[in-house]
């Protein structure tokens, strides 16, 4: 029995690794929505239930705040090459954006639709052919109405992409930060 459980530890370790991670982020009508995907199981993580700040915390300052931003940088700038390696391994499955310029002086209005045309262009220049589906739209109202965007996204990647690229950027965001404990000391 023992060595089964030896035997079976790796392929457990190495399915987990290839399970996939998928993200949907929507944003419409002022409300922003986040799930996340582990598997065939989605967590809606946005928007949550409201809890108090004082309770989670405990009076304790966030660690983003004890982290100097010169060290946060830095650590990103070692591991650029190993974030382009994971970047290229993450699929973006369905990319939805939608703009209406809108508000009551035309002249701001058609140059609010022109930055999202050429934004929006620029955008599908970037991802090019590698999306499942791309629904990208510019639109302006003379009319006065409000100006109104509405878009979603949907991304996946392999969970041991993304433990690598954060074991990568754990390491190099603590060598940066006792490197700039001693040069305070």
């Amino acid at each position: 029995m023992t060595i089964l459980v030896i035997l079976a530890a790796p392929t457990v370790a190495a399915l987990l690794l290839l399970m996939p991670v998928g993200l949907r982020a929507r944003y419409a009508a002022g409300a922003f929505s986040l799930t996340v995907t582990a598997g065939p199981v989605p967590v809606r993580r946005l928007p949550g239930e409201r809890r108090r700040q004082d309770k989670i915390r405990g009076g304790r300052k966030r660690v983003s705040r004890r982290i100097p931003p010169a060290v946060l940088s830095r650590a990103a700038l070692r591991c650029r090459k190993r974030a382009g390696k994971t970047i290229r391994r993450v699929r973006l499955d369905a990319l939805r954006l939608h703009f209406i310029a809108g508000g009551g002086d035309p002249f701001r209005t058609a140059m609010a639709y022109a930055r999202a045309g050429a934004a929006m262009e620029g955008i599908r220049g970037m991802i090019g052919e590698r999306v499942g589906s791309v629904d990208l739209y510019a639109g302006a109202d003379f009319s006065g109405g409000p100006t109104v965007l509405d878009g979603a996204v949907a991304v996946k990647a392999r969970l041991g992409t993304l433990l690598a690229a954060a074991v990568c950027f754990g390491t190099a965001l603590l060598r940066e930060y006792f490197r700039y404990q001693r040069e305070r000391e």
